[in-house]
């Protein structure tokens, strides 16, 4: 891999850690594979056991839990990228034309819909078998895995998500204001937990039952649907994060300098 650094993970975004081992308990981390590796990455998403990374060379990387790495499919081919979420086993992304892509585990791709239709696309991620998207007019859309697609609830509803996850078959948003707010898949939201309590965030992840965010401050905060959040780990440890995804119970970190982390969840 080469290198250099801003991430884009799945979820919509509109202190250098040493290498140790710690007792595995809810916030601790290690690092994985070699330093800086991951400097030139642009786009993560976890998909199926993985990390797969986009980089600014546009080259696609698929790396286990050990930090191997290896590349896939034909060098640049996501050079003009803008989003990437992973569905049933598949990449989707949307590049700069607006059109929609899915490709397969050996770098396999094909487009999907009709030509530039996603140009207006601010985020999307997946959810139960569909893309779901939100505009820069704030409308919100389910789309099938041949690109049909369908607005969901009133036009501009999502104007104000700056941050969008799905979580049990609903989607989780942070507003402009910090307020959370969970969406059901005909559009009725409900906000969740005090307003504005999300204002510092900025990192967004889903696993399981629980939201887990990186604020400002570094600090790492796991909240349930409840809205009932709780301090992981050190203050300020996670200052540095560029990147963040969920997989399989853990929360893997790419920090400023490019380099991987993996950090426990429980």
């Amino acid at each position: 891999m080469r290198r250099k650094l801003i991430v884009v993970t799945a979820a919509m975004a509109l202190i250098a850690l040493a290498s140790v081992s710690v007792m595995a308990q809810a916030g601790s981390w290690k690092q994985v594979g070699k330093a800086g590796e991951w400097i030139d990455t642009r786009f993560m998403v976890a998909m199926d056991g993985e990390i797969w990374t986009i980089e600014k060379s546009g080259n696609l990387y698929r790396t286990d839990k050990n930090g191997m790495w290896k590349q896939v499919g034909t060098p640049g081919a996501w050079v003009n990228t803008q989003l990437m979420t992973a569905l049933d086993g598949e990449l989707w992304t949307i590049e700069t034309d607006g059109n929609l892509y899915r490709t397969n585990k050996n770098g396999d791709w094909k487009q999907v819909g009709k030509k530039g239709e996603w140009g207006g696309t601010r985020g999307i991620v997946a959810m139960d078998g569909e893309i779901w998207s939100v505009e820069k007019n704030g409308d919100l859309y389910r789309a099938d895995k041949n690109g049909n697609y369908v607005r969901v609830g009133p036009s501009g509803s999502m104007k104000d998500a700056l941050w969008l996850v799905a979580m049990g078959s609903e989607l989780w948003s942070v507003e402009r204001d910090g307020t959370l707010y969970k969406t059901n898949k005909m559009g009725g939201w409900q906000r969740v937990g005090q307003p504005g309590a999300w204002g510092g965030t900025r990192f967004m992840a889903a696993s399981g039952t629980q939201l887990w965010t990186i604020e400002a401050n570094g600090n790492l905060y796991k909240t349930d649907k409840s809205g009932n959040w709780l301090l992981v780990g050190k203050g300020g440890e996670w200052k540095n994060t560029a990147g963040m995804v969920a997989l399989d119970g853990e929360l893997w970190t790419i920090e400023s300098d490019g380099s991987l982390y993996r950090t426990q969840m429980q």
